[in-house]
C-alpha cells in the first residue's frame, strides 16, 4: 500500500469512527502535575472564545470547551461528554501530505486540528490559508521542529505565533511541543 492510500484510508476510518460516535460518558482532564479530577467540581470559563480565535468560528456541533487548565500545564488526555473523535496532524502545511487530508476531511464534513510549522508555513502560505478558509483549527508546532530540547523549542514558540498570525491572521492557543518535549522552559 502506497502512502498516499494509507493516509485516506487512516482519514476515512477515523471519519467512520467519528460519525458513528466513540467515547464515553467520563468528564476529565488528565495533566503531567495532577490526577484526573471531575469537571463538574472545577471552574468553567469560556474557552469557547479562545478556541472561536483560534479557528475563525466554532463548529456548532462541538460542545463549549473548559477552560480547567492553567497555561503552560502540560495536559496528557482529556475526555469530554461528547461522542466523537478529534484528529490532528503534525508537521504541516505541505502538498504532499496536507493537501489529500484537506480533501478527505471536506469530503466527509470533518473538521480537524493541524499543528503548523513555521518554516513549512513560510514555504506554503497557500495551503495555510486554506486549512483556515476551510475552518479547521492551527496550532503551533515550531519554527523548525528541532532540536528536541525545551531551550530550543521554547524559543521558537513566539517566532512561530508571529508568523502564523502575519501569514493567515490568526493566533494558535494550542503549542504541541514536537516530540512532546517538555520541560519548565516550554511551559
Amino acid at each position: 500500500m502506497d502512502r498516499r492510500t494509507f493516509i485516506s484510508g487512516g482519514i476515512a476510518l477515523g471519519a467512520g469512527v467519528f460519525l458513528g460516535g466513540c467515547g464515553n460518558d467520563s468528564r476529565e482532564i488528565r495533566t503531567a502535575e495532577q490526577p484526573a479530577t471531575s469537571l463538574e467540581q472545577l471552574p468553567i470559563n469560556d474557552a469557547a472564545k479562545a478556541g472561536a480565535v483560534a479557528t475563525r468560528e466554532r463548529p456548532p456541533q462541538l460542545p463549549e470547551s473548559p477552560q480547567i487548565w492553567t497555561p503552560g500545564q502540560f495536559i496528557t488526555s482529556v475526555n469530554l461528554d461528547f461522542n466523537g473523535m478529534a484528529l490532528n496532524y503534525d508537521d504541516g502545511p505541505s502538498p504532499y501530505n496536507t493537501e489529500p487530508i484537506l480533501r478527505t476531511l471536506a469530503k466527509y464534513g470533518i473538521k480537524a486540528t493541524f499543528f503548523i510549522i513555521g518554516i513549512n508555513a513560510r514555504t506554503w502560505p497557500e495551503i495555510l490559508q486554506r486549512i483556515v478558509d476551510e475552518g479547521h483549527e492551527i496550532g503551533n508546532h515550531s519554527m523548525f521542529h528541532s532540536p528536541y530540547t525545551a531551550l530550543a523549542l521554547s524559543g521558537q514558540i513566539e517566532p512561530n505565533q508571529e508568523l502564523l498570525y502575519e501569514l493567515c491572521r490568526v493566533r494558535p492557543v494550542a503549542n504541541r511541543a514536537p516530540g512532546l518535549t517538555h520541560g519548565d522552559l516550554i511551559l
